[in-house]
């Protein structure tokens, strides 16, 4: 066998290997070989040996084996172990597994054009198998398998295979409000989300201080106003320099005026000095003769009463009882720019028996001025109401000097506070502009808390509080109350009522009806009682005695913390007023509902004001209604808080719905009364606690009460 073989020299005269045989003409088989040159390309005989199939090492190279008769038709092909055969046919979906030998395994079960075989991994090869879709995760995991294929416009709609076998966009976007502060990353201590920055920036946490800085300060008004902000820092020293925030946006002294302040003090036995702090944690402070001392009440004199020229302290010129209290109105100049006036001026007279008119140099030689309109007038500490033509106690119009309707006393003490601020400005200034009717004048003297309201000891003078809802004819044993605070005398009272404005007239036909006021409310000395109506009075401390006449009234030396009486006989009785002085003045009315707060203190109940205790209401409708502890007819307690803290611990009285007392109303699937009431287990002045009787099949029980700490 011989074939052309063009040789091309590569190296000239290098030795051909002793492996390889080169003939230049036919010759005989296994020819001795022959060493030749590639100076000339010429024609040579090449003996070629057949190839080698692959047994797992690799084959070596050479002829090809000749196929047989047939092969071609039976669509064989040469194998890499270097046979013709067929190869595999009709794959399934193009899929095909590698078989490869793995350690381990001896057999495997496959089906092989849907025929099974058993077979091995000792030979590499094709095996064709059938591979299912995957299942995707619905909770539990999923099955290995076959992808889904993508439907068209997928990947222009960046989706991606779930892990639940489903094409799914990419979300790329967050829907507006998705995101809650939970969901955002955790902050430093006092820090916010911001930019600080001079330029567009990813947020970050800024603290107190960064953000301070990025707000806007405080524009002051130079003529057209401002803009809000934050206010400058004021410097060291500005407090003490008394220096306040002014419109402008600058920390600076005021120009001028009066500082008004309250102190208010807690007097211990036999006390009669008061400085420093007081109950409300302010320490005194004052400008000398600039003050106003009020004792439960009423207004002291001073020189007489107390002195105050220090700045600092008040000196009363008696000792205080435990428990005084002690009002202190006092005013202070600041910073003024020429000599000014006090915010206010006093001038104290001591009265002659009926003087009715004070003019010229006081007590202490201060010459009487004022402006019309701007004065405060008492008479032994009693607040005394201009003249309005037809009603009132002085008259004072030309500014030097005050003419009294009525003659003062002997020893009275008329007392004149003369307000106004000249020669500097943001001064506190009362002027005749500022003309103003007796109630207008009182409830300003409530405003600026001069503390001259609740001089009148008395509660319920206008006899409107009803709280026992007595009504008709009204008969009382003795010490039995009636109206809120008064109660009949020994001999028992019988009596009518009738309402009159905002007033309840009282007209008393058999017996007596007094009122006792507390000791805590006596500070002793002068008292004066009056009343609009013709029932007469006496007035005693301790047991009854004197006689009864009309009034005014006016009782001396009364002792300090103790209970005092006022008892009215037969006539009619409205607006009455017991008050420390020895002159009756206006009589002070107070708003009902404190009124009715002052008498909770003696007496309270849990009806609406306008319902009687014992009146029949619906059962369930109680003021209390409470569940039991557990059904089946265990008992249960219940913690009451009264109106108002009381005098002392109340007698405490239940009522059911029907008005039963000691009785409560009860649900056992209806709400029935007469229900067994229990005890009282706790009790006190400002808590008290009853616990009830076991009611078969209860759930819930009701009741209203009564507590009572009357005199």
């Amino acid at each position: 066998m011989s074939l052309d073989l063009n040789v091309t020299p590569v190296t000239s005269g290098a030795a051909i290997s002793s492996t390889d045989y080169l003939f230049g003409a036919a010759g005989p088989a296994d020819p001795s070989p022959q060493p030749y040159t590639f100076a000339a390309i010429s024609q040579y005989i090449v003996r070629v040996t057949a190839m080698t199939g692959d047994a797992g090492a690799g084959g070596l190279t050479g002829l090809v084996p000749a196929p047989a008769a047939g092969d071609a038709a039976a669509g064989k092909f040469l194998g890499a172990g270097g046979a013709w055969a067929v190869p595999v046919t009709a794959p399934l979906d193009a899929d095909y597994l590698v078989r490869t030998a793995q350690t381990g395994l001896s057999a495997e079960r496959v089906v092989t054009d849907n025929a099974p075989v058993t077979w091995d991994w000792s030979t590499p090869g094709v095996v064709k198998v059938n591979v299912a879709t995957m299942g995707g995760d619905t909770g539990t995991g999923g099955t290995k398998g076959l992808v889904p294929a993508p439907a068209a416009g997928d990947a222009a709609g960046s989706k991606f295979l779930k892990a639940d076998g489903t094409w799914t966009a990419v979300v790329t976007s967050i829907a507006d409000a998705s995101i809650t502060n939970a969901k955002l990353a955790t902050m430093a201590a006092h820090t916010f989300k911001g930019n600080n920055t001079a330029a567009v920036a990813a947020a970050r946490d800024l603290t107190a201080a960064q953000i301070t800085a990025e707000l806007n300060a405080m524009t002051g008004d130079t003529g057209a106003g401002g803009t809000k902000g934050l206010v400058p820092a004021p410097a060291a020293g500005d407090a003490a320099a008394t220096k306040f925030l002014r419109a402008d946006g600058t920390w600076a002294v005021t120009a001028g005026g009066a500082m008004f302040s309250f102190f208010k003090f807690t007097a211990s036995a036999g006390q009669t000095v008061f400085t420093g702090t007081d109950g409300n944690g302010a320490t005194l402070l004052y400008t000398a003769n600039n003050v106003t001392v009020i004792r439960f009440g009423r207004t002291l004199t001073p020189g007489d009463d107390y002195t105050a020229t220090n700045g600092t302290s008040i000196t009363l010129a008696s000792a205080c009882n435990t428990g005084d209290p002690i009002l202190i109105y006092a005013s202070s100049v600041n910073n003024q720019t020429a000599a000014p006036s006090a915010a206010f001026a006093q001038f104290t007279y001591d009265c002659a028996a009926g003087q009715t008119a004070f003019s010229g140099p006081d007590k202490n030689a201060a010459t009487l001025a004022y402006t019309p309109n701007a004065i405060e007038v008492f008479l032994d500490g009693r607040l005394q109401m201009p003249f309005n033509g037809t009603d009132g106690d002085y008259i004072a119009t030309n500014g030097t000097s005050i003419a009294l309707i009525s003659g003062a006393l002997a020893g009275d003490s008329l007392r004149v506070i003369a307000w106004s601020i000249v020669g500097v400005s943001s001064a506190v200034v009362v002027d005749s502009a500022q003309s103003f009717s007796e109630p207008q004048r009182a409830q300003a003297q409530v405003n600026i808390g001069l503390g001259l309201s609740f001089r009148n000891r008395l509660f319920n003078g206008t006899c409107a509080v009803n709280q026992r809802g007595v009504s008709g004819t009204v008969t009382l044993a003795a010490g039995v109350y009636g109206h809120d605070r008064f109660k009949a005398g020994a001999g028992g009272c019988t009596y009518t009522f009738t309402t009159v404005g905002a007033d309840t007239q009282i007209t008393i036909t058999a017996g007596t009806l007094l009122q006792v006021i507390e000791d805590i409310n006596v500070e002793g000395g002068t008292y004066t009682a009056s009343w609009v109506g013709t029932a007469t009075a006496r007035i005693y401390q301790g047991a009854a005695s004197g006689s009864y006449l009309a009034g005014p009234q006016t009782v001396l030396g009364l002792t300090a913390k103790t209970a005092t009486t006022i008892e009215w006989s037969t006539g009619t009785l409205t607006d009455a007023q017991f008050e420390p002085g020895s002159k009756a003045t206006s009589f002070e009315r107070r708003p009902f509902g404190f009124e009715l707060s002052l008498c909770q203190k003696y007496f309270c109940k849990s009806y609406a004001v306008g319902t009687a205790p014992g009146s029949t209401i619906s059962a369930g409708s109680n003021g209390i209604v409470a569940p039991n502890f557990s059904s089946g007819g265990s008992g249960f307690g219940v913690t009451t808080f009264p109106s108002a803290p009381m005098r002392v611990t109340p007698t405490v009285v239940v009522y059911d719905g029907a008005g039963t007392s000691n009785k409560v109303s009860y649900y056992d699937g209806s709400w029935k009364n007469n229900g067994a009431a229990g005890s009282l287990i706790s009790n006190g002045p400002t808590v008290f606690t009853l616990n009830f009787s076991s009611i078969a099949s209860c759930l819930y029980q009701g009741f209203d009460y009564t507590a009572s700490a009357e005199l």
